[in-house]
């Protein structure tokens, strides 16, 4: 019996124009529709990069404000850590789309696109320093009223995640702060002598006992 191999679609090489030789025939459509599309998908990245920089921004600037504690430091870090690894995503996705571009405007005699679509540095994608040009308005691309609507889809969506970042942020450091009151207060318990003799003793213990818990939920969610 023969062995056979089961073979998956996504397993495939897919030979698209831009990664043919240049001295390979291709069909001049196929070529123009990869443009279009690396096109979009190089205007996309830009924007995921913009949006990925203002909320790490965002996100530094309220740690600096709010966050206090090891605990609170390294959860806010961890949130930073992703968006800067989404944030180079973007970047590969940006370069690899102007790579096909740039390939393609051979077999297509294509030109004057890479003023809006320079190489991106790793400078460019730092957030800091001189103003890059990804944030000059003049380089953006207007051409396509759908774009710029999908663009506005994904700015919503990306904001309103922000908003929750922050918002649990603040409710971690709101929760710190009712513990710390708790915890005075059940020490006020503690002292107050509104019993009985022979139920003082327990009522006091157990003031006691529920304010060493609350301070030591506190010291849990500010080291660790």
């Amino acid at each position: 019996m023969l062995n056979t191999v089961e073979l998956k679609p996504d397993a495939f090489k897919l030979w698209l124009p831009s990664e043919l030789q240049p001295m390979t025939v291709c069909n001049e459509s196929l070529a123009a529709h990869e443009w279009k599309l690396r096109h979009a998908q190089a205007l996309d990245a830009l924007t995921e990069l913009r949006s990925h920089l203002r909320l790490r921004s965002h996100i530094y600037m309220y740690k600096d404000r709010n966050v206090r504690g090891q605990a609170a430091s390294t959860c806010t870090q961890a949130i930073i850590n992703g968006v800067e690894l989404r944030k180079q995503v973007s970047v590969e996705k940006y370069r690899c789309a102007c790579n096909a571009l740039l390939t393609l405007s051979h077999r297509l005699h294509q030109s004057g696109w890479e003023i809006s679509l320079p190489p991106l540095l790793d400078l460019d994608s730092q957030g800091t320093g001189t103003i890059s040009w990804i944030w000059l308005d003049s380089q953006a691309d207007n051409s396509s009223s759908e774009n710029e609507q999908v663009q506005d889809c994904e700015f919503t969506r990306l904001n309103r995640w922000s908003e929750e970042v922050e918002l649990l942020l603040e409710e971690m450091r709101r929760v710190v702060v009712f513990l710390k009151w708790q915890a005075e207060w059940w020490s006020g318990r503690a002292n107050t002598r509104a019993l009985e003799p022979a139920d003082e003793e327990g009522a006091v213990a157990y003031a006691y006992r529920q304010a060493a818990l609350r301070l030591s939920l506190v010291a849990r969610e500010l080291h660790g």
